[in-house]
């Protein structure tokens, strides 16, 4: 399904506009982009397919991005992906909350397309 000499990053965000410039985004790096909607889709097919990122919003239904995160970290199979969530809100109590659940990194919104593609070759390259 994959040509797996291309990096393959699961973005796992509800938000339509943010899918659409994201997914853009992975395409033009030279990625290839896998989207689901929800938190429970972005685990299952995390341990299907083994991406080399997973990109989560903190807030998806079913699991939210943290559950999410502390799954992917915890599992043998999984643990090595790497993981970023993005949060829309952001107080030292949340960072402290975010980091434990052992993301490789968190963003906080608004998002510049230049970070997040620093980022995606900081940990895909």
């Amino acid at each position: 399904m994959f040509d797996m000499k291309r990096p393959l990053i699961l973005l796992a965000e509800h938000n339509r506009l943010f899918q659409w410039f994201t997914l853009d985004l992975i395409e033009e790096m030279g990625f290839h982009g896998l989207l689901v909607e929800d938190g429970d889709q972005a685990y299952h097919l995390t341990v299907k397919y083994l991406p080399d990122l997973v990109f989560a919003d903190t807030l998806l239904p079913k699991i939210d991005g943290r559950e999410l995160c502390r799954r992917i970290k915890e599992y043998p199979a999984t643990s090595h992906i790497k993981v970023i969530l993005k949060t829309g809100s952001y107080s030292s109590r949340q960072k402290h909350e975010i980091t434990q659940f052992r993301p490789d990194e968190y963003l906080r919104l608004p998002i510049s397309f230049k970070e997040l593609r620093t980022l995606f070759n900081k940990l895909l390259r």
